[in-house]
C-alpha cells in the first residue's frame, strides 16, 4: 500500500474512533458499547421517599420499626412490603398484623400506636444533619394492644 493510503486508511480509522466515541454526549443518551454514564450526569430529585412502619410512645417518642418487625430481616424487602400495602390499600391490615407481631416483644414495651406511613426526605440536608422529613403521608395507624398482666 502506498504510503498516502497507509495515511488515509490512519486518518480514517481515527476520525471513526473518535466519531464513535464522541456520539453518546452529542446525541444525549446511553447505549452500548459507549455511555455517557446519565446515572451521574443527569440531574436527580433530591426528594427520597421512604415506606416503612412507625412505632409511637406515650412520652411522644416515635421511631421506625426495623424490618424483623415487618417479618424480614433485609431493609429492601421491608420497604417494598410497606410501598405494596400502601399503594393496595391494604396498609390498615399490615399495621394490625405489626401491631399483634410486637405486642408482647419487650423491645416495643414503650410503644402504644403504629403508623404506616410515607415520610419524604432532602436527601442533601439529610446528609447535612437535617433529619426531619419534608413531608409525611400515614395511610394508616393502629394501636399496639397489650394483653393484661395476670
Amino acid at each position: 500500500m502506498a504510503e498516502w493510503a497507509e495515511r488515509a486508511w490512519a486518518m480514517g480509522v481515527s476520525v471513526a474512533m473518535l466519531s464513535a466515541v464522541a456520539w453518546p454526549a452529542v446525541r444525549g443518551t446511553d447505549g452500548f458499547p459507549l455511555s455517557n454514564y446519565p446515572m451521574f450526569s443527569q440531574p436527580k430529585d433530591p426528594v427520597a421517599r421512604v415506606f416503612h412502619v412507625v412505632g409511637h410512645s406515650q412520652r411522644g417518642d416515635h421511631r421506625p420499626l426495623p424490618p424483623e418487625a415487618l417479618g424480614t430481616d433485609e431493609i429492601m424487602q421491608a420497604f417494598q412490603t410497606v410501598k405494596l400495602a400502601i399503594r393496595s390499600q391494604s396498609a390498615a391490615e399490615l399495621c394490625e398484623r405489626v401491631a399483634r407481631t410486637i405486642h408482647r416483644d419487650p423491645a416495643y414495651d414503650d410503644l402504644d400506636r403504629l403508623e404506616v406511613r410515607t415520610d419524604s426526605f432532602d436527601t442533601v440536608a439529610y446528609w447535612f444533619g437535617d433529619r426531619r422529613p419534608r413531608h409525611t403521608e400515614v395511610a394508616a395507624a393502629c394501636p399496639v394492644v397489650r394483653e393484661p398482666a395476670s
